[in-house]
């Protein structure tokens, strides 16, 4: 049997009643039935896939614990490699579930494009807006996510309706305030109850807008921000070019190095940003099922990355996979592959984890 705990008070929870909560682990229904569980509860956002086998031995426990505040939904999540998909198909079949998901990850990371935003969750607090088309491909993970639902947003974020991607820079101050914050929410809801819901959204919004609602994501952008958008979007169409470098496009924006290399400061440096964007560009056409059956360092070098011997070293580090296991992974998210498992069925815990998911904020 799984493990359940819930207590669901629903739409309103009394001031002295527990938050409602669900909670199911790979311990009590196996690796294979616990990712039907979650693939079932998180549907209404995402299409979700294990992009290797979970079958055989439970060598690593699985779980997840969702609770109700009301306004919020807070969920903690111990995963497998899976694939995040919300395409047209997904966005058009819930249209009316449009919440921003906060994310940060504790461990394992997750390479995502939300509409034209491409960044690596890897404990920076990050934005999935589910306005847009969205698709991740996560490591073995461990995270936190907060689902807040579009009025709360409108009403007290506007600025954040339209944004995705990763909030802040890594290691910066507001980075470390808003993580500590949610790791503090996620200790002490396990006791709260109704009564401490306005405290609690309270306290999350206002830190929120305190450290988000400023002019300006980087000081590059504030600086000269449609020079900075031209300048990325020249490398972005010419990654395969052997000479794109910070000489080359100081000549071909006429600038001096000094102001190149400011604006790009915030981004990590030139040389920096422009590796990102070969490797970022080599795993999209290696998650491309279409591309197949092109050789690897085919494709590899075709956008610039040159050095065969370490690109699987660079994937890792950016990525957390390899490029077979892009490939590989990719392949069986393009397959369909889920399943249903034997004595596993969805029910319970997950029609109830997909239930508030459809109706939070309603």
């Amino acid at each position: 049997m799984n493990r359940l705990e819930l207590q669901t008070g629903m739409s309103k929870t009394p001031g002295s009643a527990p938050l409602g909560r669900l909670q199911f682990s790979s311990r009590d229904t196996g690796p294979q039935g616990f990712f039907e569980l979650w693939r079932h509860g998180v549907s209404p956002l995402f299409r979700t896939t294990p992009t290797r086998s979970i079958d055989g031995p439970d060598d690593q426990a699985y779980s997840c614990c969702q609770i109700h505040a009301q306004e919020f939904l807070l969920v903690e999540a111990r995963t497998p490699p899976q694939h995040f998909l919300r395409d047209t198909k997904w966005l058009r079949q819930n249209d009316d579930v449009d919440h921003l998901v906060l994310d940060v990850y504790f461990s394992g990371r997750n390479f995502t494009t939300c509409g034209e935003t491409e960044y690596i969750e890897d404990g920076t607090v990050s934005l999935v807006n589910l306005a847009y088309r969205s698709e991740g491909f996560a490591t073995a993970a461990h995270f936190l996510s907060l689902v807040l639902p579009r009025d709360l947003v409108r009403e007290h974020l506007p600025h954040l309706s339209s944004r995705c991607g990763n909030l802040f820079s890594s290691g910066s101050m507001a980075n470390r305030l808003l993580k500590g914050h949610l790791l503090t929410m996620r200790r002490e809801m396990e006791t709260a109850t109704g009564a401490d819901v306005p405290m609690l959204t309270a306290g999350l919004v206002g830190l929120v807008q305190a450290l988000t609602n400023r002019p300006g994501d980087t000081e590059a952008e504030a600086v000269q921000p449609v020079l900075f958008e031209e300048i990325k979007t020249y490398i972005k169409d010419h990654l395969g070019r052997t000479g794109l470098n910070s000489d080359h496009l100081a000549r071909r924006f006429r600038l001096s190095r000094a102001t190149l290399f400011r604006l790009f400061r915030e981004v990590g440096g030139v040389s920096a940003y422009i590796q990102q964007e070969r490797l970022s560009a080599c795993f999209h056409a290696l998650a491309d099922p279409r591309l197949a059956s092109r050789p690897i360092y085919h494709i590899a070098e075709e956008l610039g990355l040159t050095n065969a011997s370490h690109l699987s070293t660079q994937f890792r580090r950016r990525f957390g996979m390899s490029p077979r296991e892009v490939r590989q992974g990719a392949l069986r998210a393009s397959a369909g592959v889920t399943g249903q498992y034997d004595g596993h069925a969805p029910g319970g815990e997950a029609d109830e984890m997909r239930k508030w998911m459809l109706t939070l904020g309603k």
